[in-house]
């Protein structure tokens, strides 16, 4: 298992998806599958992501992946149960791979709106492994209140680290999925989601291409 703590920017405006490197835009060209990358279906439980609550696309020529949570939601306060504080969703993503290729999650990037007062803490959370394999890795962020900000998290994975999909056939992508207030027992108000605008919880996955070998 490998973990990363991921390092805030500010979030003040809408999340770009940016276009796939090449020549042409000056940086680095990426290796790119012949054949075009679908997700062929979508499975999700939890009490974060009830059914007709979670939407997914691959999008910049094979090169991202995005996943948007409408109820992903935690928040404390009068009359909220510790249910309310912790918002858990696991999701299975059945993508389609061409032969002779296999990919990974290179860079994730998490955004939304966090309000929390003095005495709590919020926290997100996300991990992802391949059905079948054993290794699995894990980004996690942390606020201590008082907070009351957009934020963008975001981090790379080394090559080193990475975690590649199985060689040439599709491909079961797992994403287990938290946001949560501590500590459970208190009363104060707050609020951790992302995508402040519509409270929608949103995740972005950049995905590296390989030849198998």
């Amino acid at each position: 298992m490998r973990f990363f703590t991921i390092a805030a920017f500010v979030a003040g405006a809408a999340l770009a998806i940016p276009a796939p490197a090449t020549e042409e835009n000056g940086l680095e060209r990426r290796f790119l599958p012949a054949e075009p990358i679908t997700i062929n279906d979508i499975s999700y439980g939890g009490n974060g992501c009830p059914q007709g609550s979670i939407g997914a696309n691959i999008g910049g020529g094979g090169t991202l992946m995005s996943i948007a949570y409408d109820k992903f939601i935690a928040q404390s306060g009068p009359g909220l149960s510790m249910s309310d504080h912790t918002k858990f969703c696991q999701l299975t993503l059945d993508i389609h791979v061409p032969q002779g290729v296999q990919f990974s999650i290179m860079q994730t990037d998490f955004r939304g709106y966090c309000a929390i007062p003095k005495g709590l803490s919020a926290y997100q959370k996300a991990t992802y492994y391949f059905t079948g394999q054993t290794n699995d890795v894990t980004y996690q962020s942390k606020f201590i209140g008082p907070v009351n900000k957009d934020y963008l998290f975001s981090d790379n994975v080394g090559i080193g680290s990475a975690v590649w999909s199985p060689c040439g056939k599709s491909a079961l992508l797992n994403i287990k999925s938290r946001v949560g207030i501590e500590p459970l027992t208190s009363n104060k108000k707050g609020l951790i989601t992302t995508d402040s605008t519509d409270l929608k919880f949103t995740q972005i996955f950049h995905l590296k291409w390989q030849k198998c070998t």
